[in-house]
């Protein structure tokens, strides 16, 4: 899992992505849709009680794609109904829902929310931009396509998110921005009338597992794998070649048997002075952490930007909850998705100020967990990962979820 803390930088040749600085406000993009409520209405109705939704199965297709078990449906229905429960959640696939490029197919959920408008309860979408393993993967007419995807350092490709470098890349005469905007223009039009009645809440995904993070464990079969990306493709001559995955471990190793996460990252207390060649070529791609995070804040925002807008729903967006070796002073796992939560950095409250700028809810898993049910050599920290959100929103007067 470490060593794929350099995915992002094998795939940074597709888009021909520039590294440089940008202020956040110069990269935002016109909303064509309508403005979603404001902070303020959002949180008051969030201070007016939180509801108790369930989060639906992913089998509720048939091949035909229609609902597979609808009488089971309207039992548990019934059920949750009789426990007061407020509403669902359901999973709406990119993969199920546009067959071919621009013809979208939405009728097993019109469907689905028929049958939940019939017992009065709320639905959460989750737009799922994503490939849930092989069982729903992303458009047959898209998986042909070649260097959109993050690729590892042995050549292998995940098939589970399109690049975020590949954002602006032409794929069947549109971009992958444009093919997010078209489909849920789309979903917006088909269910009109139910935005802000009967569907109350969009979460927009952004990413692999519908999470703003980089696929850093989640190898193409499963296994452990050689360091992801060892070059960096347009960086300074100078910089000599990224570190050796002998010196960055593989997706499983932990970070004290790396180099490059015991010592490497502490690009602060380094002095290039005299420093040996693969040092140097070590500081050179701590550099590269210095700014990993700042692609992440731009890629979003088209994404942001496109989202289901309506003053009667509220818009969502979900960042990772990494916490695993966080106790550690390299945050290694963090690093690896792309949170450079170490040297002093603050990823979290970048990301809520983008999530701000937009009016949309900074979404957060993990909210459950306690350090205590976590493996002890995991050095994991939920609880104080959780609470650095927190601080960071409710600085901003934000509301986060989770």
């Amino acid at each position: 899992m470490v060593g794929a803390f350099c995915v992002l930088l094998a795939s940074l040749a597709v888009a021909g992505a520039d590294i440089c600085e940008t202020d956040d406000a110069s990269m935002l993009m016109t909303n064509s849709l309508d403005p979603g409520p404001s902070l303020s209405e959002s949180s008051a109705r969030q201070h007016a009680g939180t509801g108790v939704f369930v989060m639906l199965p992913l089998d509720l297709f048939d091949e035909a794609f229609r609902l597979k078990n609808p009488e089971q449906l309207k039992h548990w229905f019934a059920q949750l109904a009789k426990a007061q429960v407020t509403g669902l959640m359901v999973d709406c696939w990119w993969g199920l829902t546009e067959p071919a490029p621009g013809q979208y197919d939405f009728t097993g959920y019109r469907e689905l929310v028929d049958l939940v408008k019939e017992f009065g309860f709320k639905l959460q979408v989750v737009t799922c931009f994503h490939a849930q393993g092989t069982s729903i993967p992303l458009p047959s007419w898209l998986l042909s396509t070649r260097d959109v995807w993050y690729k590892d350092a042995n050549g292998s490709e995940t098939f589970s998110y399109i690049s975020l470098w590949a954002d602006h890349v032409e794929i069947h005469g549109r971009t992958p921005v444009k093919m997010y905007r078209d489909w849920m223009q789309h979903f917006r039009t088909f269910f009109a009338s139910d935005l802000g009645a009967t569907i109350t809440e969009m979460m927009i995904g952004l990413g692999t597992d519908g999470e703003l993070k980089y696929p850093s464990y989640e190898g193409s079969d499963g296994s452990s794998s050689e360091s992801r990306g060892k070059g960096l493709h347009r960086r300074p001559p100078d910089w000599g070649q990224p570190p050796p995955p002998s010196d960055t471990g593989n997706y499983n190793s932990v970070w004290n048997t790396t180099r490059f996460f015991t010592d490497g990252y502490r690009l602060n207390s380094w002095n290039t002075a005299g420093m040996p060649r693969r040092f140097y070529e070590q500081l050179a791609t701590c550099f590269v952490m210095q700014w990993i995070f700042l692609p992440k804040l731009q890629e979003p925002r088209p994404h942001l930007s496109s989202g289901l807008r309506d003053r009667a729903h509220t818009d969502k967006n979900l960042a990772s909850g990494v916490h695993w070796m966080y106790k550690r002073p390299s945050h290694a796992a963090e690093l690896t998705a792309g949170y450079y939560n170490a040297n002093n950095n603050q990823p979290y409250s970048r990301l809520a100020r983008l999530f701000k700028s937009f009016d949309v809810y900074f979404d957060f898993t993990c909210m459950e967990m306690t350090d205590a049910s976590q493996p002890t050599d995991a050095f994991s920290g939920p609880q104080e990962l959780v609470f650095q959100v927190i601080t960071a929103t409710r600085a901003l007067s934000f509301p986060e979820g989770g």
